[in-house]
């Protein structure tokens, strides 16, 4: 377990609009093809990276540095979702355990895709 930060870094994610689909029959949420296989492909980049071993430890800080290739309009905070789960789940914990985001944005045509730094929060959830 390390007490620095685990610095992560990877294409943006879908559209939270293409996330998730409703099964009719039992009306349970699952993810798209495409959501699962971005989760997926995060995931074993991190597992094949060491990256459990790498990780501080919680609670956490989460910081997110969005680089998108245009100005079009897109919620930053709608793209936290499937990074989360999936990073959480490679790391063998849950993101409930997350105290603190940060979120920054940026324009890059060059260099579209996310950074997030996964640091230890010594801040508690207050009452």
């Amino acid at each position: 377990m390390s007490t620095g930060k685990l610095i992560i870094s990877g294409r943006l994610p879908p559209s939270t609009n293409h996330l998730y689909y409703s099964d009719r029959k039992t009306g349970t949420r699952h993810l798209t093809n495409k959501a699962a296989a971005y989760k997926e492909e995060l995931m074993w980049k991190l597992k094949r990276g060491g990256a459990k071993e790498l990780c501080p430890p919680r609670p956490f800080a989460v910081h997110y540095h969005f680089r998108f290739p245009d100005r079009r309009k897109r919620d930053l905070s709608n793209q936290i979702k499937l990074i989360e789960d999936a990073v959480f789940e490679a790391l063998g914990h849950d993101d409930r355990h997350v105290n603190d985001i940060h979120l920054w944005k940026y324009i890059s045509k060059s260099d579209p895709g996310f950074t997030m730094e996964v640091r230890h929060s010594s801040r508690g959830i207050e009452v």
